[in-house]
């Protein structure tokens, strides 16, 4: 019997999620203040196109679940 041993993902490291946190959150300034977030306006933000392809997804991700909408 052939058995297999997996390894889990490796946690993501502090630089990650520190870029990831910063890219979040200026995504949800630009949202709350009408600009349309795409990644020219971030690479306006000082962000290289190597960040924006390799965290932007992960960074909307993380400001939609951070986003609360009220409705009255």
């Amino acid at each position: 019997m052939i058995i297999y041993e997996t390894r889990p993902a490796p946690a993501p490291s502090i630089q990650e999620l520190c870029i990831v946190s910063g890219m979040a959150a200026i995504m949800q300034d630009m949202d709350a203040a009408g600009e349309a977030v795409t990644p020219d306006n971030l690479r306006g933000r000082g962000y290289t196109i190597a960040d924006i392809t390799h965290y932007g997804l992960k960074a909307a991700n993380l400001a939609r679940k951070r986003s609360v909408k009220t409705v009255m």
